[in-house]
């Protein structure tokens, strides 16, 4: 199977899943819509020789989380994850999940992970990482992904932060990614833009759109 047909069978799954999304958030009834809560993000890598666009749709009722991935751990790889909330905290406030995926593409493999968001005041630290516990793509050994950012808030609207990216799409001679940047979000919508190893061999950027059902 080619590259292209593969390409289009991985993203037969991620419109699913968006839609029903989208479906699902927009039909239920007014007192229920609280307890839902969907996103979906766009990120356009601006690599040093290629551009790549990665999609990530979440969707969460409660202590439910489900994730779908596209071009986020390895080029043209779709992952599927589950996984519990616990949430807590008045100032300092805490969301933990414990998640379990799989991902299949140009790279194949379980992933045990857990994604942490932590606040306080005007301060914010999310990440996401996942051990793949086998691979069975041309490297085939095991290996940790994360991603990370910890954020600073202007105002109500504007943020800078730092942030530091470790898995199989940036190639460089680094082997975690470690950028600056900033953003901001406008209601349901939020935009948030990185440039990495600006002082380092190959700097690229980064661009995330996001936006919440």
């Amino acid at each position: 199977m080619t590259k292209h047909r593969l390409d289009k069978v991985f993203l037969i799954p991620l419109i699913f899943l968006f839609s029903n999304i989208t479906l699902n958030v927009h039909g239920q009834k007014k007192d229920t819509l609280r307890s839902w809560d969907a996103a979906l993000e766009i990120d356009n890598n601006f690599l040093t020789d290629n551009f790549m666009i990665g999609l990530v749709g979440t969707f969460n009722r409660g202590w439910l989380h489900t994730e779908c991935r596209y071009n986020e751990e390895d080029f043209h790889t779709v992952s599927f994850w589950g996984g519990y909330n616990f949430s807590g905290g008045k100032q300092f406030t805490f969301t933990i999940t414990p998640m379990v995926g799989f991902m299949m593409g140009s790279s194949y493999g379980m992933l045990p992970g857990v994604s942490l968001e932590l606040a306080y005041k005007r301060w914010s630290f999310t990440n996401e990482s996942a051990l793949v516990l086998y691979s069975s793509s041309m490297r085939d050994e095991s290996y940790i992904y994360t991603s990370a950012e910890l954020d600073f808030s202007i105002d109500d609207m504007f943020f800078v932060g730092l942030s530091v990216n470790r898995n199989r799409i940036y190639k460089t001679k680094l082997d975690t990614q470690r950028g600056f940047g900033g953003g901001f979000t406008k209601g349901p919508i939020g935009v948030n833009g990185y440039i990495y190893n600006l002082f380092f061999d190959q700097p690229f950027g980064f661009v995330s759109v996001t936006y919440n059902f």
